[in-house]
């Protein structure tokens, strides 16, 4: 849920700067800690989990697969090489976990206890939305991970 919030934040200081205005985003998400200022913000952020877990049949839907990356130039990378990248450098496979393309993912956020305002949640999840098609969220957001539909 922090990371949520966090990028919702992060879109919202970086790539909306003058359509939401400071006082909004610290209702929002609650301002950045100042001496005897402390406001939580209104909104609450939730964990984010996979829609779906098993298939119709009841058998377990696999949600992780393995991807590659393939590092051509590791000598030219090590710490104070003076090898300039080459193809005659063997490349390093490296295996990982990645969550496999078209999982469909469930968020939820809420307006906190003490938020009358309920078009907060609104434009919550309309800015929450944006975040995570425009910059998208995790590792490996450069190299197209992370970013939803």
């Amino acid at each position: 849920g922090s990371a949520i919030k966090g990028v919702t934040r992060h879109f919202c200081e970086e790539y909306k700067d003058g359509e939401i205005d400071e006082n909004t985003i610290r209702r929002l998400f609650g301002n950045k800690p100042k001496a005897g200022d402390l406001y939580e913000g209104d909104v609450v952020f939730y964990d984010s989990f996979p829609e779906e877990w098993q298939t119709s049949s009841g058998n377990p839907k696999p949600l992780l697969e393995i991807d590659i990356m393939n590092p051509h130039y590791k000598e030219y990378y090590k710490d104070g090489s003076t090898v300039l990248p080459a193809d005659n450098q063997d490349p390093n496979p490296l295996k990982f976990l990645v969550v496999k393309k078209g999982i469909k993912f469930r968020f939820a956020i809420r307006p906190s206890t003490k938020c009358r305002d309920t078009s907060l949640a609104s434009l919550t999840i309309s800015l929450l939305k944006e975040a995570l098609t425009t910059i998208g969220i995790g590792a490996k957001t450069g190299s197209s991970y992370g970013y939803f539909r």
